[in-house]
């Protein structure tokens, strides 16, 4: 599967407005391969995006690749259980330190 996005200045990425991502609460990421020059972005979901999301989900993040009714291959976050509603409420999630120091 080829996932395309567009990192240029100006283009839509997202229909979310702020406080409507996990991303505006500091508990979302996306991530992306490069080349091995390290000058192309690289969009191809391949095993190394599987690899990588094997590891944080063992540390506890959702994986946007696991999704039903989107996919989202870039996407990590960790939720800590709570939602958007009630993160917006200024609930704070617990997480759980799964690394060491």
């Amino acid at each position: 599967m080829i996932y395309k996005r567009s990192h240029n200045c100006g283009n839509i990425l997202t229909n979310a407005k702020g406080g409507q991502s996990y991303h505006n609460f500091g508990l979302a990421v996306d991530y992306f391969f490069v080349s091995n020059d390290g000058a192309t972005a690289l969009w191809t979901v391949h095993d190394d995006w599987r690899k990588v999301a094997a590891v944080a989900k063992s540390l506890g993040f959702e994986w946007g690749g696991d999704w039903t009714s989107f996919k989202d291959y870039p996407r990590l976050q960790m939720t800590g259980g709570l939602s958007l509603p009630q993160l917006r409420n200024g609930s704070k999630p617990n997480l759980v330190r799964k690394v060491g120091s």
